[in-house]
């Protein structure tokens, strides 16, 4: 996690190793517990699920595409909280902070390309 500041708030998005591999855990954990479900009564079949790289590049693609929706929802909320809200906050300045994470992130995330499925580009020769 980069403790790394973008202004008032520090910066908890984890950089790119690190999210990657929280990302093949939770496909992987997941993978098995779908396996154990269609399987419950087949227990010596114990595969351990494996996520291919392109998969694991296209989780990481959407994933940083998501988080700027997130950016911008809170964004928005800064904003309608600070004309609402009677709790003492600084919601514009979160709703400032928020803008500008999306706009620093925003031009590396929206160029990150999604992988194909190599099995699935397979020419016929």
């Amino acid at each position: 996690v980069s403790t790394q500041s973008t202004g008032s708030r520090p910066r908890t998005r984890p950089r790119t190793p690190p999210l990657k591999d929280w990302l093949r855990q939770n496909q992987e954990t997941w993978s098995e517990g779908e396996s154990e479900d269609m399987n419950d009564e087949e227990e010596d079949d114990e595969e351990e699920a494996v996520v291919e790289e392109w998969e694991l590049e296209n989780m990481y693609v959407e994933t940083s595409r998501y988080s700027l929706a997130s950016h911008l929802l809170w964004c928005l909320w800064g904003i309608i909280q600070s004309s609402s809200s009677e709790i003492p906050f600084g919601y514009l300045e979160y709703s400032d902070q928020r803008l500008r994470d999306y706009l620093l992130m925003k031009q590396n995330f929206l160029t990150l390309k999604f992988s194909p499925n190599p099995s699935s580009s397979s020419s016929s020769t």
